[in-house]
C-alpha cells in the first residue's frame, strides 16, 4: 500500500492518523513501526504526527543525538529510536534496546531502521514497516510512504487498514 503526502503538514497529519488508528485498536496495544528514508524525507515529522494521533502533547524531536526519546500522554507511550549515528547491529545492545522493543503497551517507532540490512533483529510483534521516497524532481514536498506488514494476521490487518483508509 501506497499514500502520498504534498507538505509538512499532510505528512504529520498522515502519522496521526496512524496513531490514533492504534490508539483504537481493539486488538492490539503494541505495535513497531520502521521508518526508512533520506535524510529529510519526513520520518520525525511522520512520527510528531504519530505521537499526537496516541494522545501525547509532548514536541516530538529527532533523537539522532540520544538514540531514544520516551514520550507518554493519552493512555499510550511511545519510544522514538534513532539509529542514524549506529554503525552496526551490536550496538544495539548499548542502549538496551530490546527492553524498549519488548515494552508492554508501548508503539516503538524506529527511524532508520533498515540500516542493518533485513531487521531480523527485531522481535516478533506486529510491525509496520514503511519506506518514504521524495519526488524532489517534482516537488520538493512530495513524498510517497509504502506500507509493508509484518506479524499482522488477517484481522489485525484489516482493523489497521480500514482505520488507515477511513
Amino acid at each position: 500500500m501506497k499514500i502520498k503526502t504534498g507538505s509538512y503538514e499532510e505528512t504529520c497529519g498522515l502519522g496521526k492518523k496512524i496513531g490514533a488508528n492504534i490508539a483504537g485498536s481493539v486488538l492490539c496495544r503494541k505495535y513497531i513501526i520502521t521508518l526508512d528514508g533520506e535524510l529529510g524525507s519526513g520520518k520525525t515529522a511522520f512520527v510528531s504526527g504519530l505521537a499526537h494521533g496516541l494522545g501525547i502533547d509532548e514536541h516530538v524531536l529527532s533523537p539522532s543525538f540520544t538514540i531514544v526519546k520516551e514520550y507518554s500522554g493519552g493512555g499510550y507511550s511511545l519510544f522514538h529510536i534513532d539509529l542514524y549515528r549506529l554503525s552496526d547491529a551490536s550496538e544495539l545492545m548499548s542502549f538496551d534496546f530490546y527492553e524498549y522493543v519488548s515494552a508492554d503497551d508501548f508503539v516503538t517507532a524506529i527511524e532508520w531502521a533498515g540500516k542493518f540490512g533485513d531487521m531480523n533483529y527485531l522481535p516478533d510483534l506486529p510491525t509496520v514497516k514503511i519506506s518514504i521516497s521524495q519526488h524532489i524532481e517534482k516537488d520538493e514536498n512530495l513524498r510517497t510512504f509504502k506500507f509493508d506488514f509484518i506479524n499482522f494476521g488477517d484481522k489485525l490487518k484489516n482493523e489497521f487498514m480500514a482505520g488507515l483508509l477511513a
